[in-house]
């Protein structure tokens, strides 16, 4: 497992609780965005090293490091895991019942 999704995994593991949060990107870092159609991670936007972002339940903050691009990150993020309040949530099952 690449890097890059472990330490997604490790951001998207926190998502339980929903709401807004607030962060301060600790290096310059992409949002990703859970989308329940698909059911997959998606790039949203690129985020600079000490801005100021809300991310709501469905989004994370990755951080890239040591010359990581949004492509390396495009490239491993079928491998992200499931956000887990889709993965219990009504929806996901109703959807894997084929609606």
């Amino acid at each position: 497992m690449s890097t890059i999704t472990q330490r997604a995994n490790e951001r998207i593991s926190k998502r339980t609780q929903y709401g807004v949060r607030e962060y301060a990107a600790e290096t310059d870092g992409v949002v990703l965005y859970w989308n329940n159609a698909s059911e997959r991670w998606q790039t949203e936007n690129l985020v600079k090293k000490g801005t100021r972002i809300k991310l709501d339940s469905n989004e994370i903050l990755l951080p890239l490091y040591k010359g990581e691009t949004v492509t390396d990150v495009a490239k491993v993020i079928h491998n992200f895991a499931v956000l887990p309040l889709f993965k219990y949530s009504f929806e996901s099952r109703y959807l894997k019942k084929g609606g």
